[in-house]
């Protein structure tokens, strides 16, 4: 029998132990209170967090229809692996659902598309925790090329922002790559 159900037990029949018993109550029921409290305070800066996310979201969005219009790209719906922008191929195959290749290099991606049928992949813009060489010895080891954007919109100051294109890609640009 395990000590709760002992006390209960006892509790029931009027034992001795009526007041620790009720002395735990006390104690569980102060912490469900407590925990109640937090959990009402948890979702009330969810709410706002989520109001906030929403708007900072809609920014976001915005500036990523800016850059794109600015190059002449769209922004893609749904992203793309780097083979596909390598080959310039629209359509995805079995390899590509095995995940985006490139990681810790490609993280916090953006996917732009050619604006024109059939929309084939232009760039993808990386928000990276590595640093600047790291990405560009990937670039270059994997046939892409690299443009430093001046800043991250993603996490300004702690992340690299870099554009990444396909060499001999169709997207208009021949970006340098030193």
């Amino acid at each position: 029998m395990n000590p709760e159900t002992e006390v209960l037990m006892k509790f029931q029949s009027g034992g001795a132990y009526h007041d620790v018993f009720n002395e735990r109550n006390r104690k569980r029921i102060e912490e469900l209170r407590e925990w109640a409290e937090e959990t009402h305070r948890v979702r009330g800066l969810f709410r706002w967090n989520a109001y906030r996310y929403g708007v900072l979201r809609e920014a976001w969005l915005e500036l990523q229809k800016q850059f794109a219009a600015k190059r002449g790209w769209r922004v893609a719906g749904r992203p793309f692996s780097t083979a596909q922008l390598l080959e310039g191929r629209h359509n995805r195959n079995d390899a590509d659902y095995c995940g985006i290749s490139g990681l810790p290099y490609m993280d916090h991606c953006e996917y732009y598309r050619l604006p024109q049928r059939p929309y084939r992949p232009a760039a993808i813009v990386t928000h990276s925790y590595s640093t600047p060489g790291d990405i560009r010895a990937y670039a270059n080891s994997n046939g892409f090329c690299c443009e430093f954007l001046p800043w991250s919109w993603y996490c300004p100051g702690e992340t690299v922002a870099a554009v990444i294109t396909a060499k001999n890609s169709a997207t208009g640009r021949e970006v340098r790559n030193d």
